[in-house]
């Protein structure tokens, strides 16, 4: 830092005191500014500089010092006998309105170059689409995500067990689905339910992380929590995750009506802001549960056992429709706003910004393609597909469409 930089040349080395006299030399008994300098130790070129600028005080190069001599003492006697605490820093900012105090959020590299504006322009291009099509609305407009559940509490961690992921999902009008729990567990027992989210179901994978089928399983139960018609389809939006491609997974949501499209990749921290509305205030309030739990029960552990009866209060804390409205319409995403960000929120990512490859022309656009034969080339045409659409509708892929 500047402060603790050492000085390593003697430029500069010269009292003011001794520049008024050597101006004073200059000025009043006619000395040359040569033997002036020589005489008071002052350079013959900074004399000069002085000298017509009329001033013996010392500057720092190009830098100016914010505060006067006095005002420098001022703060200093201040300083000493006050001190700078949390009083004069509330006074500054009520004076100052404008400054904020902020923590600097960690963000990977690829995160923060792959939320450029073509990609996103890529995305509400499509989501636009889709909306227009299938007549969505508030109500059949959903965000769906996971999130880990540890039986621990942050502060301070006191005692090591197991984790599990929660899947949440709500609309755009405010209304939450009820959870779906999965259980890092080989086997379901009923007591894992006690005290569940009324409406809830639970099931259990061998490492608590979510896949394929746990994704089909969560889907069935998506159908029959939401009103879905031919006519009124339901749209999720999702990550890009890979199980969210498992096939009999599109199978299933293509009969029921329901609509898949996922965010781009390194998008999901901008567009996708249910952490931050719902799973924020979630997990604050189900630590807090965690530590009621750990005083009343001094030297219990808490484990799977004891999750959905903790989960269960957090949940009906945190499930804020105003939270959840917010968490839609402060991305753009409804009411629909694809002007929601700003130049500079793409300020990081400003040398991806690679316009789009045109659209090739297609030849023999009036033919039919058959449906794959089987689901393995299904999955390559969907994987093909998904990566320029981001859209998960189960429909198969042109064949005479060249593909990159």
């Amino acid at each position: 830092m500047v402060y603790s930089c050492k000085r390593k040349i003697n430029r500069g080395n010269w009292e003011e005191k001794d520049m008024e006299a050597a101006l004073a030399a200059v000025r009043e008994s006619g000395e040359t500014i040569l033997n002036a300098s020589k005489s008071y130790n002052v350079t013959y070129g900074t004399l000069h500089r002085h000298l017509k600028k009329g001033t013996a005080v010392k500057t720092l190069g190009r830098y100016q010092p914010v505060f006067t001599k006095v005002q420098g003492l001022k703060l200093k006697e201040y300083t000493l006998k006050n001190g700078l605490g949390y009083d004069w820093y509330k006074v500054f900012k009520e004076r100052h309105t404008n400054i904020t105090l902020k923590t600097p959020e960690p963000t990977s590299v690829a995160r923060a170059r792959g939320f450029n504006k073509p990609k996103v322009n890529k995305f509400y291009d499509r989501y636009s689409d889709i909306l227009e099509e299938h007549k969505i609305n508030a109500t059949t407009l959903l965000k769906v995500d996971e999130t880990g559940i540890a039986t621990t509490s942050n502060i301070p961690p006191k005692i090591l067990s197991s984790t599990g992921k929660k899947t949440g999902c709500c609309s755009a009008s405010g209304q939450f689905l009820p959870s779906y729990f999965i259980f890092a567990r080989k086997k379901m027992v009923e007591r894992l339910l006690d005290g569940i989210p009324l409406e809830s179901e639970a099931t259990c994978m061998d490492n608590g992380w979510i896949n394929g089928p746990a994704f089909l399983l969560w889907l069935q139960y998506f159908v029959h929590q939401v009103r879905r018609s031919p006519e009124k389809k339901v749209l999720p939006l999702m990550d890009n995750h890979i199980f969210h491609k498992y096939y009999p997974t599109l199978e299933f949501a293509r009969v029921n009506n329901v609509v898949f499209l996922s965010f781009l990749p390194h998008t999901t921290n901008k567009l996708q802001r249910l952490d931050r509305a719902v799973y924020g205030p979630f997990k604050t309030f189900f630590e807090q549960e965690i530590n009621t739990f750990q005083k009343a029960h001094l030297g219990k552990i808490v484990n799977q056992l004891d999750i959905t009866r903790l989960v269960t209060p957090a949940f009906l804390k945190s499930a804020s429709a105003k939270d959840a409205v917010h968490g839609f319409s402060s991305k753009g995403v409804w009411p629909f706003n694809r002007n929601i960000f700003g130049e500079e929120r793409f300020a990081s990512a400003t040398v991806t910004n690679h316009p789009p490859p045109l659209d090739k022309p297609v030849p023999n656009q009036d033919r039919v393609a058959s449906p794959p034969d089987t689901p393995k080339q299904f999955l390559e045409d969907q994987e093909a597909c998904s990566s320029k659409t981001s859209l998960f509708q189960l429909r198969p892929l042109n064949p005479y469409e060249t593909r990159n």
